[in-house]
């Protein structure tokens, strides 16, 4: 899997959003530009933001981003692009493919304000590691933080090779038979033999 140095977060004039690969920090200063798709369609985008290898990112209710980097950072973006790092992760294990995941807003947030992280940790501070979803609790004032951290899901076994964690997480559509459940994605390890045995949660989506 390539990995983009740098990127840059830009907003599309069809509220969608994209990242776009930067040379510089100069870049993210670049005026308004066209993105045209396949089909024909041309989006307007503005660059807003800047990041070290970006990995997700999630709208809060207010249309401010929170964004992951690999290297294992949470980033609160406002609209017009200021930056704040959040605290509060807890120890993540960056290397190969691993490192801070996934980001979701749990379907009542406006309410609980609990957000849902992916990341990939060790076991006990040994070479073996694997990917973990965590549940928290986030103020924005005075600083953003995460509250109340809990592990809420752990990919076992945990395995020495550094690549296939997956780790994608999402909460089933409103509306449907699936609303209010959380799925996770558990990637193979690169151990395929193992990703078929269904006592282990390699290779595997939960729910």
């Amino acid at each position: 899997m390539k990995i983009i140095p740098k990127s840059i977060i830009t907003f599309l004039s069809v509220s969608a959003v994209a990242t776009v690969s930067a040379a510089t920090s100069a870049a993210a200063a670049a005026e308004t530009f066209s993105i045209k798709g396949t089909s024909g369609a041309v989006l307007s985008a503005e660059p807003v933001a800047e990041f070290n290898k970006p990995w997700a990112m999630t709208f809060l209710p207010s249309g401010d981003l929170l964004v992951t980097t690999k290297p294992g950072k949470l980033w609160l973006v406002t609209q017009d692009g200021n930056k704040q790092a959040v605290s509060g992760l807890p120890d993540i294990a960056v290397g190969g493919q691993g490192g801070l995941g996934d980001v979701v807003l749990h379907p009542d947030y406006a309410t609980n304000n609990l957000v849902y992280l992916s990341m990939v940790q060790t076991q006990s501070g040994g070479s073996a590691r694997g990917a973990v979803v965590v549940r928290a609790r986030l103020n924005l004032s005075p600083a953003p933080v995460l509250n109340d951290v809990e592990t809420i899901w752990t990919q076992l076994p945990k395995r020495m090779r550094r690549g296939h964690f997956s780790h994608r997480i999402a909460f089933g559509p409103k509306g449907s038979s699936q609303e209010g459940k959380l799925f996770i994605t558990s990637g193979d390890r690169q151990e395929q033999k193992l990703a078929q045995r269904w006592d282990m949660a390699l290779g595997k989506s939960s729910g």
